[in-house]
C-alpha cells in the first residue's frame, strides 16, 4: 500500500508548495496581481481576465457578449466565470491554481507514458551498417580480436537510455519545473484564460501517449474550440496514436469523427448558451482577421499597424497560412518522433499566432524537459536564454517608455518582441537540429566514436 502512494505523495507536496508561492503572492501584493493582469505581456485581448469579467458582465445583464470591441473569448466561459463571480475573489485565484495543479499531474502522467513506453520496447540491438568511410574502417580497426579475451565488445547501443548514457527523467522534474516556472506563476496570477487551453493540450498528448484515441481526440477539440490554432496538432496525435496499432484510414476516419463531433457538440453549445453564431466571428474571426491591433509579444499588430488597406488581406491569408504550413513537414520529417513534432509545433503555435503570451511559452517550457536526451547536442542554449531574458527585461520597460514617458515609439517595443521571436527561433532549430545530430550518431555510430561497453 505504501509503494503506490509515494508519487503521490511526492507530487502532493510540490503541489502544496506552487499553491503556497501563488497565495503569498496574491495575498500579499494585490496591487501587483491587479497590474499583471493588464500587461500586453501576460495577457492579449483574446484571454485577457478584464475583458473575460466585462463579458461576465454583458451576458449578466442580458445582452450579448459579443456586441461591441470587448469581448473575444469562447462562449463557455460565460456560465463558469459568472459563478466564480458571486464568489469571493480568493476561489477565482484558487480556481487558477488548482488548474497550474491539474497541468502539472498531466505532465506527470506525460512523463510516466513516455517511461512506459520506452521500457516495453524490444531491448535487443539492430543491425546497422555504416557507409564505409575512412572513419568507419579506422573505428573497425579499433575493433581488435583481442577484445573479447577482455570481456569488452565493440557494439551498438541496445536502447535509448543506454545509448544516451543518462537517467530516464522523472516526473517531479518535469512538474516541478513547470510549477516553479516564473512565467507559470506569472501567467496564474494574471488569470489569463490561457491555462484552459494549455490543460486541454497537454490533456491530449496524455491521453495519446495511453492510447485513448477517443479522449485524445475530443481534447484536441476542446483546445482547438478555444483558441482555433491546435487544431494544427492532430497531425502528431495521430502519429502517437499509430505507434500501437496499424494506422488504417478507418481509425483515422473514427479519430476525425470524434474531432468533428466534439466540435460541433462545442459550437452546438456555445450557441444555445449566447442565442446566436456571433462568437464564431468574434473568436475565431478575430484570431484570423487580426482586427484588434492591441499590441502583444507576437509579429502581426506592427505590420498590420503599418499595412495599407488594399495590402491587408493578402498579407492575412501569407501569415495565417505561414502559421499552419510548418505542420505537415514537422509531421513527415519528424514521424519516428512524434512527441518531438507536437512540441516543434506548440513552439511555431506559440511564435506564430496572432495573439501570443509568455503563457504560448511556458507549454514550450513544459514539454522541453521530454526531450532531454538531446540536451548534450544543443548548441545554442546561452544564446536562446540569454535573447529571452534580454527580450522579458526589455519588454516592460519599452512599453513603459513608449505609453506612460511618451519618449520612445512603437518600433522600441516591437523591437523587443523581435528579440523575443529570435530567441523562439533559436530553440525550435536548436531542438529539430540536435534530435537529427542524435539520430545521425545512432544510424552511424562508427562514424561518431567508438562504443565500448562492457557485457
Amino acid at each position: 500500500m505504501g509503494a503506490p502512494s509515494k508519487p503521490h505523495t511526492q507530487f502532493g507536496r510540490l503541489a502544496a508548495a506552487a499553491v503556497v508561492i501563488r497565495a503569498l503572492l496574491y495575498f500579499g501584493a494585490q496591487s501587483l496581481v491587479n497590474h499583471l493582469q493588464h500587461r500586453i505581456e501576460l495577457a492579449t485581448p483574446l484571454t485577457s481576465y478584464p475583458r473575460l469579467q466585462e463579458g461576465v458582465f454583458l451576458y449578466q445583464s442580458g445582452f450579448d457578449p459579443y456586441d461591441g470591441n470587448v469581448y473575444f473569448q469562447p462562449a463557455l466561459y460565460l456560465p463558469l466565470f459568472q459563478l466564480l463571480a458571486q464568489l469571493p475573489a480568493a476561489w477565482t485565484f484558487a480556481f487558477y491554481a488548482v488548474m497550474d495543479i491539474a497541468i502539472a499531474w498531466q505532465l506527470w502522467q506525460i512523463v510516466a507514458a513516455l517511461q512506459a513506453s520506452r521500457s516495453s520496447a524490444p531491448n535487443t540491438p539492430a543491425p546497422i551498417t555504416a557507409p564505409k568511410t575512412a572513419a568507419a574502417t579506422k573505428h573497425t580497426k579499433a575493433c581488435k580480436p583481442s577484445d573479447a579475451s577482455q570481456n569488452k565488445t565493440c557494439r551498438l547501443p541496445a536502447t535509448t537510455a543506454e545509448f544516451d548514457g543518462s537517467v530516464a527523467l522523472c516526473p517531479a522534474t518535469v512538474a516541478a519545473l513547470y510549477l516553479g516556472n516564473p512565467l507559470t506563476i506569472l501567467t496564474c496570477l494574471a488569470h489569463s484564460t490561457l491555462v484552459f487551453n494549455t490543460f486541454a493540450i497537454v490533456s491530449c498528448l496524455r491521453h495519446s501517449l495511453q492510447q485513448r484515441w477517443t479522449l485524445a481526440m475530443a481534447w484536441l477539440a476542446v483546445a482547438a474550440y478555444l483558441s482555433f490554432y491546435p487544431a494544427m496538432l492532430i497531425g502528431p496525435a495521430l502519429l502517437i496514436l499509430g505507434n500501437a496499432r496499424a494506422t488504417t484510414m478507418s481509425f483515422v476516419g473514427r479519430c476525425l469523427g470524434v474531432l468533428i463531433g466534439t466540435s460541433l457538440g462545442l459550437g452546438l453549445a456555445s450557441y444555445a448558451l449566447v442565442g446566436s453564431w456571433s462568437f464564431i466571428a468574434s473568436t475565431y474571426g478575430v484570431a484570423l482577421t487580426v482586427s484588434d491591433l492591441t499590441p502583444n509579444l507576437g509579429l502581426f499588430w506592427y505590420f498590420f499597424i503599418e499595412m495599407f488597406d488594399h495590402f491587408r488581406s493578402f498579407f492575412l491569408v501569407v501569415f495565417q497560412l505561414h502559421t499552419f504550413i510548418f505542420a505537415a513537414p514537422v509531421c513527415i520529417r519528424f514521424n519516428n518522433h512524434p512527441v518531438l513534432a507536437f512540441t516543434v509545433l506548440c513552439g511555431i503555435m506559440a511564435l506564430f499566432k496572432s495573439y501570443p503570451s509568455v503563457g504560448d511559452m511556458v507549454l514550450v517550457l513544459a514539454l522541453l524537459p521530454l526531450h532531454h536526451q538531446v540536451f548534450k547536442y544543443m548548441r545554442y542554449t546561452f544564446l536562446t536564454v540569454g535573447l529571452m531574458v534580454y527580450a522579458l527585461v526589455l519588454a516592460p520597460l519599452f512599453w513603459h517608455l513608449w505609453i506612460y514617458q511618451g519618449s520612445g515609439n512603437a518600433n522600441f517595443f516591437y523591437a523587443a518582441t523581435l528579440v523575443y521571436a529570435a530567441a523562439q527561433i533559436f530553440l525550435l532549430i536548436d531542438l529539430t537540429q540536435s534530435m537529427l545530430r542524435r539520430e545521425h550518431d545512432r544510424l552511424y555510430p562508427t562514424v561518431r566514436t567508438l562504443l565500448v561497453a562492457q557485457e
